[in-house]
């Protein structure tokens, strides 16, 4: 049976170590406040290919609660749900389409619910990754930031694709990737005001 050297033995402890001491100040870390996110001057929208072409959509009715200071991201948070009966293609036949149960199935998941885990820093961005649930299905994701700060107003922007096959949205003929792509890129565009930390 091979022995690990001392040297890498306590390499392994150093490293370990700092990891517990970066999990622990983390969790000690006290909340940023959170955001006043403005509804009126907040999106959220997406798109898919149909046919060759694409379908846009958006949805009206939706909350958030962020708590991020850019200079501790980790001590940060973000909860968001959106009522997905309030969809919109500006299409009144397809929005009745998919409120219905081969879609968004409203009627039994009335939101979709993303819960942060972590937020950090990549590539001198943040990355925000935790749990999309949607149509019953929970799914890991990681949704790229774009922060912008001027005094204590904030602008928040993520843009991200989902495989709608992975919510099982677009049942029978509408399952077949050839007629409705599976990609849907989800845009969000948050302005809000964060009250100065005392």
């Amino acid at each position: 049976m091979m022995r690990r050297a001392p040297g890498r033995r306590l390499a392994a402890v150093v490293i370990a170590g700092t990891a517990l001491v970066a999990a622990v100040a983390r969790a000690q870390a006290p909340a940023p406040p959170p955001w006043s996110v403005d509804t009126e001057r907040s999106t959220v929208g997406f798109a898919v290919e149909l046919f060759g072409g694409a379908v846009r959509g958006s949805f009206g009715r939706f909350e958030a609660t962020i708590r991020l200071d850019l200079e501790r991201p980790a001590a940060g948070s973000i909860v968001a749900s959106v009522d997905t009966a309030s969809v919109s293609t500006r299409n009144s036949e397809r929005d009745q389409a998919l409120v219905g149960p081969d879609w968004l199935a409203t009627g039994t998941y009335p939101r979709a619910e993303f819960s942060s885990r972590e937020i950090r820093r990549v590539d001198g961005g943040l990355v925000a990754e935790g749990t999309l649930t949607l149509v019953g299905r929970s799914v890991p994701i990681a949704v790229p930031l774009v922060v912008r700060a001027e005094g204590d107003r904030r602008v928040l922007d993520a843009t991200i694709t989902l495989d709608r096959g992975s919510f099982g949205i677009g049942r029978g003929e509408w399952a077949d990737t050839a007629v409705l792509g599976d990609a849907v890129e989800v845009s969000v565009h948050v302005e809000a005001t964060q009250p100065s930390q005392r």
